[in-house]
């Protein structure tokens, strides 16, 4: 997995990318939001660099399944932890916060991939402000057998 310098806008653009993952596969909704919203400027990110860090961070993932299982869209904790640890900045941490949030939601459903990502970005970034919203577990969700 490449690595890129703390609150570099590349490191911004593979966390964006891994939200657009999480499910599986990147929502029209989720780009259109992207777009609509100019999520990416606020970042200090152009279209051309984006694509670039989605292509590379794909590329990445396909190089070891123990990092993501696609069919799921399940990240390995540890990575979405040490791609977490690339934003320091208290500012970042809350603006990406807020954008992982519209992301796992513009869809109307947010799968358990997100839900995964984003209280694991709680977990990391929480003492950085207050969140907005108290994650619970969906109704519907059948518990998880041992594997």
């Amino acid at each position: 997995m490449r690595s890129y310098e703390n609150d570099n806008a590349k490191a911004v653009a593979r966390i964006i990318s891994m939200a657009l993952l999480a499910d599986g596969v990147p929502d029209r909704s989720e780009l259109e939001h992207l777009t609509r919203r100019r999520a990416l400027s606020r970042f200090g990110i152009d279209q051309a660099v984006f694509d670039e860090v989605m292509q590379t961070f794909c590329e990445d993932l396909q190089q070891s399944v123990a990092w993501f299982e696609g069919l799921r869209g399940e990240f390995a904790p540890e990575l979405i932890d040490a791609l977490l640890d690339e934003v320091d900045d208290v500012d970042q941490q809350q603006k990406l916060f807020a954008l992982l949030l519209q992301l796992a939601t513009v869809d109307g459903e947010v799968s358990e991939g997100e839900s995964r990502l984003i209280s694991r970005a709680r977990q990391k970034w929480g003492r950085a402000g207050r969140w907005p919203i108290r994650l619970r577990p969906r109704f519907d969700a059948q518990p998880r057998l041992p594997v």
